[in-house]
């Protein structure tokens, strides 16, 4: 049976590139070093190791031994790991800050299972319009629509928003559905105010339907959203806030759409945090994923031919 602990020399070997280097590194002579790898052979009866005059490196069988003990070294760290924290009081919550649209109906979605796989991690989670300053600690991790304008935080693009306008079918029954652009000012729209104000797709409404009734406005999204529905007017929405209202139509499809990346942003201080990194790949994995799938549903279908 071979001893573990030979298989730290032979990575070492190979990760320092010399049997000198991984003795120092390790601690010990040379010798004991090239003695250990011997035994290792020996165990195995298997050559990992070729010497020559310019040094020594491993045989082909000798590396994939090592790539295996590299695996199996990171899964014993891993444990042990595991091990040192299960008596340590649970660590803070991970600041995570977002719009109320992708508070609501992306981050909650994706991390609905996080406390299954990772019952350590909690998410503190601020709902703001306003852009969180990553590097004064406000939050730890951040979801942007539009351009990061950071080149200090650390940032990957998850996908594409989309915006469109809706109306309940109770509005357009009463007041007819808009054919164009312009028919926009003889209808009623749902004004937004506050935090919310300056949105893409506030200002796109806005002057799209310069002119129009102000039937309703509000600084909420999910208060807009409840306007909407109860047929107070037109409304300009990411799709996927549309897309589980009853009732509610999709209208000038061809006419106004807006398409905004989003982003989620980490400063370079905390991204290493264990729960910080958690939070992040978890969002960054599923987040495309939900964002291609709500892609293809709200894609228009072809007709049905007779």
């Amino acid at each position: 049976m071979t001893n573990w602990n030979d298989y730290r020399f032979l990575i070492a070997t190979d990760t320092f590139g010399s049997l000198a280097a991984a003795a120092q590194r390790l601690g010990v002579s040379q010798p004991t070093v090239s003695r250990r790898i011997a035994a290792l052979e020996q165990s195995l009866d298997v050559c990992l190791v070729e010497r020559g005059v310019d040094g020594v490196r491993l045989s082909p069988a000798g590396r994939r031994i090592c790539d295996e003990a590299r695996r199996l070294e990171r899964q014993v760290a891993e444990i042990e790991q595991q091990a040192r924290s299960l008596d340590k009081v649970p660590s803070a919550p991970v600041r995570l800050t977002a719009s109320e649209g992708v508070a609501q109906s992306l981050i909650v979605p994706v991390l609905s299972d996080l406390r299954v796989t990772h019952p350590d991690i909690a998410v503190d989670l601020l709902i703001t319009n306003k852009i969180a300053d990553l590097r004064r600690q406000v939050a730890d991790v951040a979801l942007r629509i539009g351009d990061p304008m950071d080149g200090s935080l650390l940032g990957r693009r998850l996908g594409q928003e989309h915006f469109a306008l809706y109306a309940h079918e109770d509005y357009l029954t009463v007041r007819g559905t808009p054919a164009r652009l312009s028919d926009l000012q003889h209808h009623a729209i749902i004004e937004s105010k506050g935090e919310i104000a300056h949105l893409v797709q506030a200002t796109a409404l806005r002057d799209a339907a310069c002119g129009a009734e102000i039937a309703y406005a509000s600084n909420s999204l999910q208060n807009q959203v409840c306007a909407l529905t109860a047929g107070l007017g037109i409304l300009a929405l990411p799709c996927y806030v549309a897309a589980g209202q009853a009732n509610v139509r999709r209208i000038l499809p061809d006419q106004f759409e807006i398409t905004r990346d989003l982003w989620i942003l980490a400063s370079p201080q905390n991204i290493d945090h264990p729960p910080v990194r958690g939070v992040v790949d978890r969002v960054a994995t599923k987040i495309p994923r939900l964002l291609k799938r709500l892609a293809a549903d709200l894609a228009p279908k072809p007709a049905i031919s007779a």
